[in-house]
């Protein structure tokens, strides 16, 4: 959902699959290259301007020296374990201690991953909820046209939002 956000917001996007599925119909706009981005001499070319989703393992890695801005959607980590379940066709239920405590881990990584950039963080919950509030600040800590406000609005889709705490 981020990814289109930006994408309608105005900030062309890097990716090259948008893998679809029941939980995501729209894709997850993913750049298959950027999972080996530090073996790429001209990275910080190829992404200049644009928006990249990482993974936790990917961004942890990040040169410091890089110009760029941080969104990190937080979801309720137990809302995490229990869509994971789901997407491997598990028992809701299965592990569900232990897998919230390892995505309440990975949390605490992803914070502390990012000290020299700017981060802004979303909780997932709020911007579906309350999208005026999220998109306008994404709007100012991004610099966007705020006339893009309605479009931006008009990606999140509430009813996607299923695996609630």
């Amino acid at each position: 959902m981020m990814m289109q956000i930006l994408q309608a917001g105005g900030i062309p996007l890097l990716y090259d699959t948008t893998v679809t599925s029941e939980h995501n119909p729209d894709g997850f706009f993913e750049w298959a290259a950027g999972r080996e981005y530090n073996t790429h001499p001209d990275w910080p070319q190829i992404v200049e301007g644009k928006a990249v989703k990482f993974f936790l393992r990917r961004a942890l890695a990040l040169s410091p020296d890089l110009d760029c801005r941080v969104i990190i959607m937080v979801r309720d980590p137990f809302e995490i374990a229990k869509s994971s379940n789901l997407f491997r066709s598990l028992p809701v239920d299965q592990n569900i201690e232990s897998e919230t405590a390892i995505m309440t881990e990975k949390l605490a990584k992803i914070r502390a991953a990012f000290p020299a950039f700017p981060v802004l963080e979303i909780p997932y919950s709020e911007i579906v909820q309350a999208p005026d509030v999220w998109l306008n600040a994404i709007i100012e800590f991004l610099s966007l046209d705020p006339a893009n406000l309605s479009a931006m609005r008009a990606v999140i889709k509430p009813e996607l939002y299923r695996n609630k705490a």
